[in-house]
C-alpha cells in the first residue's frame, strides 16, 4: 500500500522475525552453460510451481510455504539435426513473476524483469496489491469461484529463438524465473479454515511456470518433442525420479552413462528406461564385469542385479495404474503398452506407452577397493539396434556397517497374509515360506526387523490376518492344547533371513469397543487335528480373569521359545488401537502373564 518492500515475517514466531530460509541452494555459476551436467536435476512437465499448502487447526504456519520460493531454474533440450535447414522459432511463455530466457548460455529475452544485471535475488515487477484477493477483501482460496481473478497472476512473453544461435545436436533453452514481491494485501486478507481439520490455506506462489511452447514453421533440421516418439527408446532416469506410463525419453537429449555412487558393504542403484509407442518384444538387458579405471580389483557382473519395476495393478496396489510398484528380479521379454488414464486434474494430452523401468542394483563387498569402476549395459529389443550404455560405479572409501548395526531402525509392515494373497499361494505352504524369506531379506537390508507374531485373527483390522501362528486344539475334557508348528517354522525363517529381530510383537488382543465387546483380534484359530480344518473361535473378554487363564499357557510357551533363541530382550506384547492407550484391565492381565515384560 505504501509502495515499500518489507521482509516477510514468520507468522507463528513468538517474537517478530524473518521467515527461515529453507530453499534449495543456488545452482552452480555455470548452470547457464549448454554443457552443464543437469542429470541430477528433477524432471518436470509444466506447470511448475510450489504448492501453497496449508496448516491445520486454524493456524497460519503455512502462510508463506510457497512465497519463499524466490527462483526457479529450468533447462529444456532442443534437438537440432541441421542448423542450416532450421528456421527462427517462436517461444511463448506463461508464467508467474518474471523470466529471463537463455539459449545455449546467451540471453535472448526477458519479461517483467528490470533492465541491467540480473542476480539470483533480483525481484520481478510487482503485482497489483489486490492480487489473490476477492472483491469483498477475502483471500482468493478457491480458483473455481473466481477463475478470472486467479488468472491475473499469469504474465506472458512471446520471443524469437534465432536460428543463428542453434547448433547441431543438443541445444539448451534455459528459463530463470524470479519471484515478484508478495503484495501486502494478500498477506493481510482474511482466510477461511476449511474441512474437519480446519486447514488454513497458504498464499499462492509468486514464481512459477504455467506453460511453454516452442514452435517452428518448418520441421526441417529440428527434432520434434511434442508427442511420444515412434519406435523403441533408451533413456536416462535419475535415482530419485518418479516416472510413469506417460513418460518417454527426450529426443533432444543424449544418452548418458548410468552413474552409481556407493559405499563399501552396501547396496546402491542406478536406473535406465526403455519405452516405445507400441509393445516392446524381445527385451534383453545384460551387464558386463566392471573394471577399475585405476586399480586392480573387479566388480563382477554378478554384483549387479538387473531389476524391473512392474506397472501397478488395479486391486493389488495402492499406486494408480500409470505408476510403477513392485521390483521384479527379472526383466520380462515382452512389455505391453500400459493402459491407464491421466491422473485426475492432470493437464496432459500425452498417450501412454510401453515403459520398462530398469534398476541396476549394485552390491559392493566390504573388501572392495575404492575407486571408479566401469562396465557396459547392453539393451536389445526387436526394432532397436543393440544399445550400449556405460555403467560407472564410484566406490568410496567409507565402509557401511552391517544393517543390524544402523542407528536408524525401520518398522515396515510385515504381512504374511497379504504376501500369500498377492502371489496366490496357499498360506503357510512351502512356496509361501520361500516368498516370505525373500521379503524378510529385503527388509533386513534396510534394518527393518520388526516381526509381528499374530496370535489373534485380524489383529490389525478386518482381513489383516485370517489365521494365527498358534492354533488352539480343544480336548475332550474341554481344555485346550496348542499347536506351535507354524510358530516354530516362522521363527526359523526369521532367524535365517533377519537374524535377531527388533522387536518381536506378540499380538494377542486389541481394545474393547463402546459396546463392551472385543475389537481388533477378537478370535483365535481352532484346529481340528483329525481333519486339519481350521475355524475361528472367540477369545474371552480382554482384561478378565478368563482372558488371563486362556492366554497363560500360550504366552508361557511362546516366551520360553523366544528365550531359547536369545530374543526375549527384544520381545513385547502388542497393542492395536486407532489412537487410544490400552485399558487398565488389559494392562493388568498383561502384567500377570509376563511380570518382567
Amino acid at each position: 500500500a505504501e509502495g515499500r518492500l518489507r521482509v516477510a515475517l514468520d507468522p507463528v514466531a513468538k517474537k517478530p522475525k524473518p521467515l527461515p530460509e529453507y530453499q534449495s541452494a543456488l545452482p552452480p555459476a555455470n548452470w547457464l552453460k549448454a554443457d552443464f551436467d543437469d542429470s541430477a536435476w528433477d524432471r518436470q512437465w509444466a506447470p511448475v510451481e510450489l504448492h501453497p499448502g496449508g496448516a491445520t487447526g486454524r493456524k497460519h504456519a503455512a502462510r508463506h510455504t510457497a512465497t519463499v520460493n524466490s527462483l526457479i531454474c529450468l533447462r529444456a533440450k532442443v534437438g537440432v539435426t541441421d542448423p542450416s535447414k532450421a528456421v527462427d522459432m517462436k517461444l511463448s511463455l506463461e508464467y508467474v513473476g518474471g523470466v529471463v530466457v537463455y539459449l545455449n548460455g546467451r540471453e535472448i529475452a526477458r519479461g517483467h524483469m528490470p533492465a541491467g544485471e540480473i542476480k539470483p535475488e533480483t525481484l520481478a515487477e510487482k503485482y497489483p496489491d489486490d492480487l489473490y484477493r476477492e472483491p469483498d477483501g477475502l483471500f482468493l482460496q478457491k480458483v473455481a469461484k473466481n477463475p478470472e481473478g486467479f488468472k491475473r497472476r499469469y504474465r506472458r512473453l512471446d520471443a524469437t529463438v534465432p536460428r543463428k544461435l542453434l547448433r547441431k545436436g543438443t541445444n539448451v533453452l534455459i528459463l530463470e524465473i524470479h519471484r515478484a514481491p508478495v503484495n501486502e494485501g494478500a498477506v493481510k486478507a482474511k482466510r477461511i479454515p476449511v474441512g474437519g481439520m480446519y486447514v488454513v490455506p497458504g498464499i499462492w506462489a509468486y514464481a512459477g511456470l504455467q506453460s511453454l511452447r516452442l514452435t517452428s514453421e518448418s520441421a526441417a533440421g529440428v527434432i520434434a518433442n511434442v508427442a511420444r516418439p515412434k519406435g523403441v527408446q533408451v533413456w536416462n532416469v535419475a535415482p530419485f525420479e518418479t516416472i510413469s506410463a506417460f513418460r518417454y525419453g527426450d529426443p533432444g537429449e543424449a544418452l548418458n552413462p548410468i552413474t552409481v555412487h556407493a559405499a563399501r558393504n552396501s547396496v546402491f542403484s542406478g536406473r535406465l528406461a526403455v519405452s516405445s509407442d507400441k509393445a516392446i518384444n524381445g527385451l534383453k538387458v545384460a551387464v558386463s564385469d566392471l573394471k577399475p579405471t585405476d586399480g586392480t580389483g573387479t566388480l563382477p557382473a554378478s554384483a549387479v542385479q538387473v531389476r524391473y519395476a512392474a506397472p501397478a495393478v488395479r486391486g493389488k496396489s495402492w499406486a494408480p495404474p500409470h505408476r510403477f510398484d513392485a521390483l521384479l528380479g527379472a526383466v520380462p521379454a515382452g512389455i505391453p503398452v500400459i493402459q491407464a488414464r491421466p491422473p485426475r486434474g492432470a493437464r496432459t494430452t500425452r498417450s501412454t506407452g510401453a515403459v520398462a523401468s530398469l534398476w541396476f542394483t549394485v552390491r559392493t563387498p566390504a573388501t572392495a577397493e575404492a575407486g571408479q569402476y566401469e562396465g557396459t549395459v547392453t539393451v536389445k529389443a526387436e526394432g532397436l539396434s543393440p544399445t550400449q550404455v556405460p555403467l560407472r560405479v564410484t566406490v568410496h572409501r567409507w565402509t557401511m556397517p552391517a544393517p543390524k548395526d544402523f542407528r536408524q531402525h525401520h518398522l515396515i509392515c510385515v504381512s504374511p497374509q497379504s504376501l500369500a494373497k498377492h502371489y496366490k499361494v496357499p498360506l503357510w505352504s512351502k512356496r509361501h515360506f520361500e516368498l516370505m524369506g525373500r521379503s524378510l531379506s529385503l527388509l533386513a537390508e534396510v534394518n527393518s526387523r520388526e516381526i509381528p507374531i499374530n496370535l489373534a485373527i485380524d489383529f490389525y483390522g478386518r482381513l489383516s490376518n485370517l489365521d494365527t501362528l498358534v492354533r488352539w486344539i480343544k480336548r475332550k475334557d474341554g481344555t485346550y492344547g496348542h499347536d506351535f508348528s507354524v510358530f516354530d517354522r516362522y521363527l526359523d525363517l526369521v532367524a535365517k533371513h533377519c537374524g535377531k529381530p527388533l522387536p518381536v510383537r506378540l499380538n494377542c488382543w486389541g481394545e474393547i469397543g463402546r459396546d463392551g465387546k472385543n475389537q481388533s483380534g477378537p478370535d483365535v484359530s481352532l484346529l481340528d487335528p483329525a481333519s486339519g480344518e481350521i475355524k475361528s473361535m472367540p477369545q474371552p473378554l480382554y482384561g478378565t480373569q478368563e482372558s488371563y487363564q486362556f492366554w497363560k499357557p500360550v504366552i508361557e510357551k511362546a516366551l520360553s521359545k523366544l528365550k531359547a533363541r536369545g530374543w526375549l530382550d527384544v520381545t513385547a506384547l502388542g497393542h492395536n488401537s486407532y489412537c487410544y492407550s490400552p485399558k487398565r484391565p488389559t494392562i493388568d492381565v498383561a502384567k500377570k502373564l509376563w511380570p518382567e515384560g
